[in-house]
C-alpha cells in the first residue's frame, strides 16, 4: 500500500501539469530570452497542515507537488520553500514571525508565490486563549463552541490574516505576486473519539473560519483556494475520509495531493507565466 500512495501523486501530477499547462497559456517558446524563463520563489506558511513529513508517511507535500507542476507547465525553474511548522503555530504567531523574523521577511520579500494556510489551531477545540472556553485542557466542551464566541473568534482569526496579508503586500512592496490563502477542513466529522454533539458546533465553527478566511483574501484580492468545500464537500458535513492521515488530523498523501491540485486550478494571476 505504501508503495501505491507513493506513486499515486506522481501520476496525478503528469495530469495536472496538463491541466496547468492549459490554463496558464502556452510555455516558453525557443526563441523567448533568458529573462522570461527566470525562476520563481514559491513559500508556504502555515501550521503542520502543509507540514508532511511523518504525518503523511514522508509524502510529497502540497508545496512540493505545487511547485513541480508549475514547473513543469511554464518551463521555469521554481525554488521551492516550505516554511510551516508543526508547533502548533496560530495565526497569532505566525503574524508574529512574519513581523519580525528576518528569514520569515526575507522570505516573503523574494516570494513569488506565496500560500498562507493556517486557523486550525484557532478554533476553540484546539486553543487555549479562546473565548468560548479558554484554556481548556483536554476538555472538550462542545455545547460551548456556538453563537457569540463563535463571531467572535471567526473574527479574530480574520483580523490576524488581514494583518499577515498586509505585511506580505509590504514587503513584497508593489511586485507582482500569486498569493493563495487556504481554508481549514474539519478533522472533527468522522473521526471515532468525536462525540456525536460535535459534529454540529465543528461546523459552525469551520463554516465561519471559511467565511472569514475568504472575505480577507478577497478584499487583499488574493484569492481563497477552497480546502475546506473539497474535503468535506459542497456543504461541509461529509467526513474526509482518506484525505486525512492516520491521525485523523493532517492530509494523507491523496490529501496533500488534493490541495496541491486545487492551488493548480487556481492558476498563477496575477504574475502570469512571464513574470
Amino acid at each position: 500500500m505504501a508503495t501505491m500512495t507513493r506513486a499515486w501523486p506522481a501520476a496525478w501530477l503528469a495530469v495536472a501539469t496538463i491541466a496547468f499547462a492549459a490554463a496558464c497559456g502556452p510555455g516558453p517558446s525557443a526563441g523567448q530570452t533568458a529573462a522570461t524563463t527566470t525562476g520563481w520563489h514559491l513559500v508556504t506558511f502555515g501550521d503542520s497542515i502543509p507540514f508532511g513529513q511523518d504525518d503523511c508517511g514522508e509524502c510529497e507535500t502540497f508545496t512540493t507537488l505545487f511547485g513541480d507542476a508549475i514547473a513543469k507547465a511554464t518551463g521555469k525553474s521554481v525554488e521551492v520553500q516550505n516554511l510551516s511548522t508543526h508547533d502548533n503555530l496560530t495565526g497569532a504567531r505566525l503574524l508574529g514571525r512574519i513581523q519580525t523574523s528576518k528569514p520569515f521577511r526575507d522570505a516573503v520579500a523574494d516570494a513569488d508565490i506565496i500560500v498562507v494556510t493556517i486557523g486550525h489551531n484557532d478554533t476553540p477545540w484546539n486553543s487555549d486563549d479562546d473565548p468560548c472556553d479558554g484554556a481548556n485542557g483536554d476538555t472538550f466542551n462542545w455545547s460551548k463552541y456556538t453563537g457569540d464566541c463563535v463571531t467572535q473568534l471567526a473574527r479574530r482569526h480574520g483580523d490576524e490574516l488581514d494583518k499577515i496579508l498586509t505585511e506580505i503586500e509590504t514587503l513584497r512592496n508593489g511586485k507582482p505576486t500569486a498569493v493563495r490563502v487556504t481554508t481549514d477542513y474539519n478533522d472533527v466529522i468522522g473521526f471515532d473519539q468525536a462525540p456525536p454533539e460535535s459534529v454540529a458546533p465543528s461546523i459552525e465553527v469551520l463554516e465561519a473560519f471559511r467565511s472569514e478566511t475568504c472575505r480577507v483574501a478577497q478584499a487583499h484580492h488574493d484569492i481563497c483556494v477552497d480546502v475546506y468545500r473539497s474535503f468535506n464537500g459542497p456543504t461541509g458535513r461529509s467526513p474526509a475520509g482518506g484525505l486525512l492521515a492516520g491521525d485523523h488530523t493532517h492530509p494523507s498523501a491523496i490529501g496533500q495531493a488534493r490541495i496541491a491540485q486545487l492551488l493548480i486550478d487556481a492558476g498563477l494571476a496575477p504574475i502570469g507565466i512571464t513574470a
